[in-house]
């Protein structure tokens, strides 16, 4: 039964795996946003919205024709040749690529294995408990006389 939450090609999604590690490379403990697996965040977030599958086949579809000008598949031109054609992207394609950068840090920054490597703890929605406000802060607001006219 083939997986209808995939919308991009094997070989997209492996050029967005490529580009996440650029966009955010590995640093001490912290693994890379494309070998973390953030490709399938994108991938989800884009299957959602018509007009960002558009935008994101496009936009792979430009970083692909920019390796081959520089005579290569993108996984393997030099991290300068990469960083070169993500800047040529970055600036004929502004939108594609701010929209990547945004969903890549989405996806990055609320991935519990980054969270607990930069030490943040995050609170999951079903921990959250609901506490009653305390009426009693209000009371000084409400012997307050009106600031307002009536008319």
């Amino acid at each position: 039964m083939p997986d209808t939450n995939k919308i991009f090609t094997e070989d997209q999604s492996n050029l967005l795996t490529e580009v996440l590690n650029r966009i955010v490379p590995a640093n001490g403990d912290l693994p890379s946003a494309g070998d973390l697996g953030i490709a399938e965040f994108i991938e989800s977030a884009v299957n959602a919205d018509p007009a960002l599958r558009r935008l994101f086949t496009e936009g792979l579809a430009q970083i692909g024709i920019g390796a081959s000008q520089n005579g290569n598949d993108f996984s393997k031109l030099s991290d300068s040749a990469k960083d070169a054609v993500l800047k040529e992207v970055e600036s004929n394609h502004a939108t594609f690529f701010s929209t990547l950068v945004r969903q890549c840090y989405n996806g990055y920054y609320t991935n519990e294995g980054v969270l607990s490597t930069i030490g943040y703890e995050a609170i999951r929605p079903e921990d959250y408990v609901y506490k009653p406000i305390d009426e009693s802060l209000l009371a000084p607001q409400r012997e307050r006389a009106p600031f307002w006219i009536k008319v």
